[in-house]
């Protein structure tokens, strides 16, 4: 640890005590008639990077697919999924012979990572078994569907081979936002029979809990290849049929003929979803590197653990005005490979307690700004600044918070160990333009993040002062 001071004079007192960061810290002191000091505290942190299992996910999202990275190793995706249900469902239409002419399972996504043109073969089984609500990517699948019950399958590349040469000219600049989909046919009896249900049994369809017992959703999973990961937005069965349409000519003259119809179950936030992700980390090479390097990879992958001195750092400001305790982190650029995870850096980034990790997306909490900090974006400093780094600011609310809790149990401050974890950040703007948070979820794409943490790069400056 680094000390050093300055004497300031009246005017710079004066300009202290219009500083609202200028808080005092311990016992109240009264200020001098000339003069004050300000101190300027380095400390030196700790960092390493730590394996996370599961994560929390309550999403609507998915990811689907097998991906393999030379450096951050394999991540296998795959979900099982509820369908909404709107109270009292039937048909709209009387189907023509009552027979429904074709059923399909839909997949559309926006973005992928790895080899767009990586051959990958997606399949679709029915749960046997009603999903709990849990949202952990642990989630076992093999506990809530059989082999036996495959619906469909299907062979596919990223890049949607099936769009014609001229759609593809048009949407070249734009592809990115263009939704691509995957189409799998099912078991014409799969629609026939849940045509029948609807009218048979209509209690199936009363309502959402009545609809999750007679039908309680899909696994959807791939069985073959290791090229690309899908960035699932929407997944949805849909029930194709004719009927005769009764109406009126011109002549307003009775008169019915065939027209085609449909009935389509979506994902919705009122039903589960469940993501399962398996990461193969060779966590062993992550750490050879733990000297210079720590790591984050998405999604539950590997998280960065920063452990800050807060026992030193107390002892040294004790009965000063602490100002100022800004933290960042450098981020490495991406490194020198076509697919790889390291071009994928999430934009936000938080920093809070190690050990209360999983309780903060479950309560659906957002940064607090004394025990929790969200970095600021990561591109808006990178596109103004050419600095690539997450940067949380000024987070001396958690040195003070510390203090405060101290005083209050006679209990001496200790260490913090802290988490460095990749976020999705929802915001709202407020009536006076300022932009808050409103939701942080864990962030489902994948990503990887390597972080400078050489000494030179890991420490942290105080700012208090003490009047004289």
């Amino acid at each position: 640890m680094k000390n050093k001071f300055l004497l300031i004079g009246i005017a710079a007192l004066a300009l202290a005590g219009c500083n609202d960061e200028l808080n005092l810290v311990g016992p109240s002191i009264q200020p001098g008639p000339d003069q004050i000091i300000v101190y300027a505290d380095t400390f030196e942190l700790k960092a390493n990077t730590f394996e996370v299992e599961s994560i929390y996910s309550r999403t609507t999202r998915a990811l689907l697919g097998n991906f393999e990275e030379e450096l951050f190793g394999t991540l296998k995706t795959d979900y099982m999924c509820q369908f909404y249900c709107p109270e009292d469902f039937k048909f709209k239409h009387t189907p023509i012979n009552e027979k429904i002419d074709s059923s399909e399972f839909r997949i559309i996504y926006y973005s992928a990572l790895g080899d767009s043109l990586a051959p990958m073969n997606a399949q679709l089984f029915q749960l046997n078994k009603t999903l709990p609500k849990e949202f952990y990517t642990n989630v076992d699948p093999n506990k809530y569907y059989s082999k036996s019950d495959l619906l469909g399958e299907k062979m596919y590349s990223s890049y949607d081979m099936s769009l014609s040469d001229s759609i593809k000219a048009i949407i070249a600049a734009n592809y990115e936002n263009y939704p691509r989909s995957i189409i799998m046919d099912l078991p014409n009896q799969f629609g026939q029979n849940f045509y029948e249900q609807s009218k048979d049994n209509p209690e199936n369809f009363k309502d959402q809990e009545a609809f999750n017992e007679y039908f309680k959703g899909v696994y959807v999973t791939t069985n073959i290849g290791k090229g690309n990961i899908l960035n699932v937005s929407e997944s949805s069965i849909t029930f194709f049929y004719k009927y005769m349409h009764e109406g009126k000519t011109s002549t307003d003259k009775d008169t019915s003929y065939v027209k085609q119809a449909y009935e389509k179950f979506i994902v919705t936030p009122e039903v589960y979803q469940l993501n399962q992700i398996k990461n193969d980390i060779n966590i062993k090479d992550l750490e050879s590197q733990k000297d210079s390097l720590a790591f984050l990879k998405t999604p539950a992958g590997v998280f960065t653990e920063v452990e800050i001195p807060l026992k030193e750092m107390a002892e040294k400001v004790k009965g000063r005005i602490l100002s100022n305790l800004s933290f960042s982190l450098t981020v490495l650029p991406p490194v020198d490979w076509e697919y790889s995870m390291t071009f994928m850096t999430p934009n936000y980034a938080l920093l809070l307690p190690k050990d209360s990790i999983n309780t903060f997306f479950v309560e659906k909490s957002v940064e607090n700004n004394k025990t929790s900090f969200l970095s600021q974006s990561y591109y808006d400093l990178l596109n103004k600044t050419d600095r690539r780094e997450y940067n949380f600011g000024n987070i001396s609310a958690l040195l003070r918070t510390a203090i405060e809790e101290s005083e209050k149990s006679g209990k001496p401050v200790e260490n913090i160990k802290m988490a460095i974890v990749p976020v999705d950040r929802i915001a709202t703007e407020s009536q006076n333009g300022g932009i808050y948070t409103t939701r942080l979820n864990n962030y489902l794409s994948p990503s990887a993040v390597k972080l400078n943490i050489k000494p030179e790069a890991l420490k942290i400056e105080i700012i208090s002062s003490e009047y004289k």
